[in-house]
């Protein structure tokens, strides 16, 4: 759902104004298509947590190479 081509975005608000968010996307027809994914942490790791449950940590540079070179891969392959 996080790493995809499809139409998207991603949004950052304090926690003030999450519910606030939440609603209008309600109000609007789009609540059942906003999650809640993270909220930003000190450093450069990434930690990504599943039900309480550490999946996966890595430094951020690990995962935008790994990203990139996903991406490069499918226009390769899309573009010849």
């Amino acid at each position: 759902m996080l790493f995809n081509e499809e139409l998207g975005a991603v949004v950052q608000v304090d926690r003030d104004s999450r519910d606030a968010l939440i609603g209008a996307a309600g109000e609007t027809g789009l609540g059942d298509i906003l999650h809640c994914i993270g909220r930003p942490v000190e450093g450069n790791r990434v930690r990504i947590k599943h039900n309480g449950k550490m999946i996966s940590e890595r430094d951020r540079a690990d995962c935008h190479r790994a990203y990139s070179s996903t991406t490069w891969q499918m226009q390769r392959m899309r573009d010849n």
